[in-house]
């Protein structure tokens, strides 16, 4: 029971730890948070006021680069350029032409790693800007008023007034050709009345080739502009490995890193090699999609052969025929032939198995033997034979006659 209890406290600490880590239900890696150091989604700006937001991140390296953004529409954030910094000064001018009816707009900030070049984004924080607050001035400061909170209608009928209110965005989208995002969209805040010119170099998306590597942005001409990016030519990898000898592991033999192919397409057949003597190759995937990074590695694998070495021992005997894979060590005993002496195998024998079937002749060298002949004479009262004697012959070459 006291174990049970014990669990039941240490899992309401890791909710309770868990909690206040993500701070009001904030889950990114990277978090807004305001001067207090809290975790923050929505936040009230006054319009005579200015307040800080500081985006922290888990993990991030000195030279990774920040970058405030507001939402423009919809599905458009536009970069709020110089705010570049790890903290935020949020004023009311900064926000006031993309105030929603409600008087709120939302913010975020891009963090970008220095070393990989992956975006990290904030959850966006809701700003409302409310009306203005006492500040500590002198009571002859009414000439210095705070501004009158002014609704985006009122901001939206001023423009023809007051131009400085009033402006537009240019967009570039960069897109696969399916339609999905391929880069952060690039985007510009413009005043209203403000002719916009720039040259704008695409972004590098591994793998893939845009089809416009720098865009004329001309304001006079469209304020949308799309990038579509199609698979380019990447290397992959191919690693070859060939069964041991001595069992049916393999062991790398060769590796080939400059294979080409197009990102997403198959590796295709064709990769095994055929320069392998006694070696086969086994199937492999050829449907293995190629990663925009290169990062593909097709394994191929080869068996050997086996091979059958027999013998020709020309009436001798003691010799077996050997049946073994590819390059396995060859050990083949001396034959015997009785009055012989074995002298070389033709062709000679090579230590391992060679990757052809082949056959070996024994050769002999002759050596001495003896024979005993054996006399009977006939008998002389019948057909029968009687033993005489015998007599010994030594020293005879096998093969001659007597």
């Amino acid at each position: 029971m006291k174990k049970r209890i014990l669990s039941l406290v240490l899992c309401a600490a890791m909710l309770l730890s868990m909690c206040l880590f993500l701070g009001a239900g904030v889950t990114n890696s990277l978090t807004v948070c305001d001067s207090s150091g809290e975790a923050v989604k929505r936040v009230d700006l006054p319009v005579n006021q200015k307040i800080s937001l500081t985006a922290q991140a888990q993990s991030a390296a000195e030279n990774d680069a920040y970058q405030w953004q507001i939402r423009a529409a919809k599905d458009v954030w536009a970069n709020i350029l110089g705010s570049d910094t790890q903290t935020l000064e949020l004023s009311y001018p900064m926000v006031a032409s993309a105030l929603s009816e409600k008087n709120t707009v939302q913010i975020r900030c891009r963090l970008t790693s220095a070393e990989t070049g992956e975006a990290t984004f904030s959850d966006a924080v809701t700003v409302e800007v409310t009306a203005a607050t006492a500040v500590d001035t002198p009571a002859s400061a009414d000439a210095a008023a705070a501004p009158v909170l002014r609704s985006p209608a009122k901001v939206a009928a001023a423009v023809n007034d007051a131009p400085e209110y009033g402006t537009y965005t240019i967009i570039i989208n960069y897109q696969f050709t399916d339609g999905r995002q391929a880069a952060n969209q690039w985007s510009a805040t413009v005043a209203n009345g403000t002719p916009f010119t720039q040259d704008v170099t695409s972004p590098t998306v591994v793998g893939y080739a845009p089809d416009l590597s720098v865009v004329h942005v001309d304001s006079s001409v469209a304020t949308t502009y799309t990038v579509n990016y199609r698979p380019a030519e990447v290397n992959f990898t191919v690693e070859h490995y060939k069964q041991n000898v001595s069992n049916d592991e393999y062991t790398l033999a060769d590796t080939e890193t400059t294979k080409k192919g197009y990102t997403e397409s198959a590796v295709g057949d064709g990769l095994a090699k055929t320069d392998y003597t006694g070696f086969y190759s086994l199937l492999y995937d050829t449907t293995t999609k190629i990663a925009a990074d290169g990062s593909t590695v097709v394994k191929i694998y080869y068996d050997r052969y086996y091979y059958l070495m027999n013998f020709d021992l020309d009436g001798g005997y003691g010799v077996e025929p050997i049946y073994a894979r590819y390059d396995a060590p060859i050990n083949v005993d001396k034959p015997t032939k009785p009055g012989y002496s074995f002298n070389v195998w033709e062709p000679g024998l090579p230590a391992t198995m060679p990757a052809e079937n082949t056959t070996h002749k024994a050769t002999w060298n002759a050596g001495t033997t003896s024979y005993t002949v054996v006399y009977w004479y006939e008998n002389a009262n019948d057909d029968g034979y009687s033993y005489v004697a015998y007599q010994t012959i030594t020293n005879v070459e096998p093969g001659t006659s007597a």
